[in-house]
């Protein structure tokens, strides 16, 4: 009884936190459309699926792996978080850099091109984040990364609203990586509080056992 009262716990809570997460975001893509029209719209909804696909490239399709790694071994979750970590730092920077040097070799329009930097950059921090929160989710700990997916939306629309009362353009759209940025660190520290300070240091074996699971 007590393993479905957790799995009813936890579906509640995610569900809880996708609602919040989509009223935010909808409401985030209204206050764009009304303000900006559907050039700008059209450009951010582009720039939201090529990030999105491209971030699937900072994790290399590992954090499955770390997740059922971490289920089976709790306390190994911040041996493996130190030693993945950095090799995402690093794909991040990449898969960042290849979005802006084929945004300037196709020639696209220069509004267009700050749109997919920005929006890249959001999806690609937001990406690292999720190295954090799957520590608590596969431990079965769901509120954690409802209540900070949650938040990081909450904020998005609150930060735009802001930037729009001071007249902001294009600009508004940094308010996604801000934000992403923001909550991500916040996550960060929490999982520090509740799993220790992971070592981060590169050990190549690692990576490649982590690699050939992916």
């Amino acid at each position: 009884m007590q393993v479905e009262g957790k799995i009813f716990t936890n579906t509640v809570v995610l569900g809880v936190g996708e609602l919040i997460g989509q009223v935010a975001n909808f409401a985030f893509v209204v206050l764009l459309a009304r303000r900006f029209g559907a050039e700008l719209l059209g450009q951010y909804s582009l720039a939201m699926a090529i990030g999105a696909g491209a971030c699937m490239f900072v994790s290399l399709g590992v954090h499955g792996v770390l997740a059922r790694d971490i289920g089976h071994d709790a306390d190994a979750g911040q041996i493996w978080v130190g030693k993945w970590l950095p090799v995402e730092l690093h794909t991040a920077l990449f898969v960042w850099t290849l979005i802006a040097v084929v945004a300037w070799w196709i020639e696209i329009d220069a509004q267009m091109q700050t749109v997919l930097l920005i929006v890249g950059a959001y999806h690609i921090i937001w990406r690292l984040g999720a190295l954090y929160s799957l520590q608590f989710s596969a431990r079965g700990r769901m509120l954690i990364p409802s209540l900070f997916n949650g938040l990081h939306r909450v904020l998005i629309l609150a930060g735009a609203a802001v930037m729009l009362l001071l007249g902001a353009q294009t600009s508004t759209l940094l308010v996604l990586p801000i934000v992403a940025l923001t909550v991500v660190l916040l996550l960060a520290s929490r999982a520090r509080r509740a799993f220790g300070q992971p070592e981060f240091h590169w050990d190549l074996d690692a990576i490649a056992t982590l690699l050939r699971k992916a």
